[in-house]
């Protein structure tokens, strides 16, 4: 189920980039265009693995533990956008104490009971 987090972590980091410098050397404008273009190649190449993966939670396993899935995926996103805009690894004590991320850990907490009722299901 976490491999799910580690994809849209993949993706998140993709999606916020250092803005573009304009410069009159040649050799830094093809920089930021290999690096551009590597990052779309990025994004593009994560979202296709996210697809892949959400669909082989439903086909080998069944639709709850794919919705388990997909909730802690959303869960997961803004301690993402956090840590990125921090620039650094996050700890429990520089975390916001907001709803947002109240409701993000009780989603957390909550999914448990889903995903032992996905692999009831599917014992039966």
């Amino acid at each position: 189920m976490f491999i799910g987090q580690i994809i849209i972590g993949f993706l998140l980091s993709g999606l916020y980039v250092p803005k573009r410098i304009e410069s009159d050397i040649d050799v830094i404008n093809e920089m930021q265009d290999k690096y551009e273009y590597r990052n779309h190649l990025f994004n593009f190449i994560t979202i296709i693995v996210l697809i892949i993966y959400l669909y082989a939670l439903n086909y080998y396993w069944n639709i709850y533990l794919l919705v388990s899935g997909l909730i802690l995926i959303i869960s997961k996103i803004p301690d993402l956008i956090f840590q990125i805009k921090a620039g650094k690894k996050i700890n429990v004590r520089d975390l916001p104490k907001n709803p947002i991320n109240y409701f993000c850990v009780f989603l957390d907490w909550a999914v448990i009971p889903l995903i032992w009722y996905s692999f009831y299901i599917m014992k039966n």
